[in-house]
């Protein structure tokens, strides 16, 4: 079996299926870094902070390869807080009735640590994501139920 040239450093299986689907061979490591530790001056910061102590921790496991890592920190404007993973259904079910009708911000931060000692990469893409204003509660706790988005950012 040869050694896939691409470690994912990541547990996620969204993350981990995207590379599959692309026809992309990698190993996935699951990196051992306190998420909520990482607050950055912003959270675009955040998020990029965030995805290259992801990449720095695995790639200090796996030398000699290419480590990407990634990060998703959902954010309001205005208010320069990160939304982080919901911690409970009541946590999620309330974050998610405050998204309706408003615009938020889900920031991606990727980063690449190289196989070269020292190289280092990293960007960010933001979207603007607004949630129809008409979603009902049972709408809400039909999705929870549903189960799919427990453990990302934002609860979605």
């Amino acid at each position: 079996m040869t050694e896939a040239c691409l470690v994912l450093a990541s547990g996620s299986r969204w993350r981990r299926r995207m590379l599959d689907d692309a026809g992309i061979d990698c190993e996935a490591v699951s990196p051992t870094v306190d998420e909520d530790g990482l607050r950055g001056a912003d959270p675009v910061a955040t998020a990029r902070l965030r995805a290259m102590a992801k990449a720095e921790e695995v790639a200090a496991r796996r030398p000699g390869r290419l480590v990407v890592g990634a990060d998703q920190v959902l954010w309001m404007p205005g208010q320069g807080e990160a939304i982080g993973k919901p911690a409970d259904p009541d946590d999620w079910l309330e974050r998610l009735r405050r998204f309706r009708g408003r615009r938020h911000q889900l920031t991606t931060a990727v980063a690449l640590v190289g196989p070269e000692p020292g190289r280092r990469e990293s960007f960010e893409v933001t979207t603007g994501v607004r949630m129809r204003a008409d979603v009902t509660d049972d709408e809400l706790l039909a999705y929870i139920a549903h189960g799919e988005a427990r453990g990302c950012a934002g609860g979605y």
